[in-house]
C-alpha cells in the first residue's frame, strides 16, 4: 500500500544542495528507476527512494522541503489524482507504446531517457518515441512539403513568401553550404533558453503551439497551411488532401517530439537537433545531442566541456555513433561503427582526422574507432541517463 508521506532527512548539506533545496519550497518530480533502485531528481540533485515507500517508476510526486535541526527533511507524497481514478504512469504509457512498436525489451530502461518534466500524456510520449527512436529521418518529409508549397505557389494558391521558413532547412537538406550547418548549431545554442521556456507549455492540447513564437518554425508553417482554407480547397480539388494531412501529422508529431527531448535543457545545458537530410545525400538519419558541462553561471568554469554526439545512419556505411568532446585545447573523438571493416578503415585515417581537428586550433587531439557495443537504443539510454547525484552531505 502506498504510504501517504515519505520523509527523507539530511542532517548536513553541501552548499550546492543547500542552494537548490531551500526550506519551504515544494517541487514536482517523477519517480525514476535505475539498477540501484528507485530515485527522483530535483534539478541536478538525485535523491534515492527506499523500495518500501510504495512508489512506482513513472509516478508523479510532490517534494516539500522542511527545516529539521541543522539539516532538512524532504516530505514526499504522490500527486493527487482525479475522482475518476489514477492516471496511467509515464512508464505504463511508454511500455504500452514500445510494445506496440515491437520494442518490449526497452520498456523498463526506456523510461530513464524521458526528460524529467515529460507530461504523462500518451500523444506526447508517442511523439517522443517517434522522434528519438525512429530509424526514418525527416529530410524526405521536408522535400515533400516543399513540393506542395512550390506547386500551390505556381498556381497562385499561396503567396511566394510562404516557403521562406523552409529556405535554411532546404540548404541543409541539400548539404550545399557548410556555413548553414554551423549557423544551425549556433542558433540552436543561442535559442536553447527560448526552446526550454516554450517547451514548459507542453501537455494536453497545448503541445501544438509550443514553438509558435520561434522564427522559421516548420511547425508554425505546417499549422498555417492546415488552417488555410484556400490551400485546403486546392488540396481537395487535386485529390491530395489525405496525403498532405498525413505529412502534416508526421511533421507536427516530430516537432512535438523534439520539444519533449529538449525539456532536458531545463535541467542541464543541452540541445537536441534532428537534421533534415535525405538518402539522396547518403543519410538515413542524423540526430545531434549537444551538451555543455560547467559549474554553473554563478561560478563559471574557465574551460567548460563541450560535447557533441552524432547518432547517424548512412546508406552505404550503416549506423555510426560519433562522440566529440572538447575541453580547452584538448579534443577527443570516438567513432563507433557496426562493421569491423569500417572500424579498420576509420583507424587507418585517424591521423588525417586528428590533423583536421588540430587545424581548428586544438593542440591535444585524439581520434579512435571501435566496434559498436550493443544497439543504438542502448547507446541512447547510456547517453541520456540521469545525472550523477550531487554530494548531498557537507
Amino acid at each position: 500500500m502506498l504510504n501517504p508521506t515519505t520523509g527523507i532527512v539530511f542532517q548536513a548539506l553541501s552548499q550546492d544542495a543547500a542552494n537548490a533545496l531551500p526550506p519551504g519550497k515544494t517541487f514536482a518530480a517523477v519517480v525514476r528507476s535505475q539498477p540501484q533502485g528507485l530515485f527522483t531528481t530535483i534539478g541536478a540533485i538525485q535523491i534515492p527512494l527506499d523500495a518500501g515507500v510504495g512508489l512506482e517508476e513513472g509516478q508523479r510526486i510532490l517534494i516539500q522541503v522542511q527545516r529539521q535541526g541543522d539539516g532538512i527533511r524532504l516530505d514526499i507524497r504522490p500527486q493527487s489524482t482525479s475522482a475518476a481514478g489514477q492516471s496511467p504512469s509515464i512508464s505504463t504509457i511508454l511500455a504500452s507504446l514500445l510494445r506496440a512498436e515491437g520494442r518490449t525489451e526497452l520498456a523498463r530502461q526506456g523510461a530513464t531517457i524521458l526528460p524529467r518534466q515529460t507530461p504523462a500524456n500518451a500523444a506526447t510520449i508517442q511523439a517522443f518515441v517517434t522522434t528519438l527512436l525512429s530509424d526514418r529521418g525527416t529530410g524526405q518529409d521536408l522535400l515533400q512539403l516543399q513540393q506542395f508549397i512550390t506547386s500551390a505557389t505556381s498556381q497562385g494558391v499561396l503567396s511566394p513568401d510562404v516557403g521562406t521558413a523552409l529556405s535554411p532547412w532546404l540548404a541543409l537538406t541539400a548539404l550545399a553550404d557548410a556555413a548553414a550547418w554551423q549557423d544551425l548549431v549556433r542558433r540552436a545554442r543561442s535559442e536553447r533558453e527560448a526552446i526550454a521556456r516554450l517547451a514548459q507549455r507542453l501537455g494536453g492540447t497545448q503541445t501544438g503551439t509550443s514553438l509558435a513564437d520561434l522564427k522559421e518554425s516548420i511547425r508554425t508553417l505546417t499549422k498555417r497551411l492546415m488552417t488555410d482554407e484556400q490551400f485546403q480547397q486546392w488540396l481537395r480539388s487535386n485529390g491530395s488532401a489525405d496525403d498532405f494531412k498525413a505529412l502534416a501529422d508526421r511533421t507536427l508529431e516530430r516537432a512535438t517530439g523534439r520539444d519533449v527531448q529538449n525539456l532536458r535543457s531545463l535541467d542541464q545545458s543541452y540541445q537536441f537537433l534532428e537534421l533534415p537530410i535525405t538518402e539522396k545525400q547518403g543519410f538515413k538519419r542524423l540526430q545531434m545531442h549537444l551538451f555543455s558541462e560547467s559549474k554553473g553561471e554563478s561560478t563559471p568554469q574557465k574551460n567548460p566541456v563541450h560535447r557533441t554526439v552524432l547518432d547517424l545512419e548512412l546508406t552505404r556505411l550503416g549506423p555510426l555513433w560519433i562522440d566529440l568532446s572538447a575541453h580547452g585545447q584538448r579534443c577527443t573523438c570516438t567513432i563507433e561503427a557496426a562493421a569491423s571493416e569500417l572500424v579498420e578503415e576509420i583507424t587507418n585515417v585517424a591521423t588525417d582526422l586528428e590533423t583536421a581537428l588540430t587545424a581548428l586550433g586544438y593542440t591535444n587531439v585524439r581520434v579512435q574507432a571501435s566496434l559498436m557495443n550493443g544497439s543504438r537504443e542502448s547507446a541512447l539510454i547510456a547517453l541520456l541517463a540521469p545525472f550523477k547525484a550531487l554530494n548531498l552531505e557537507a
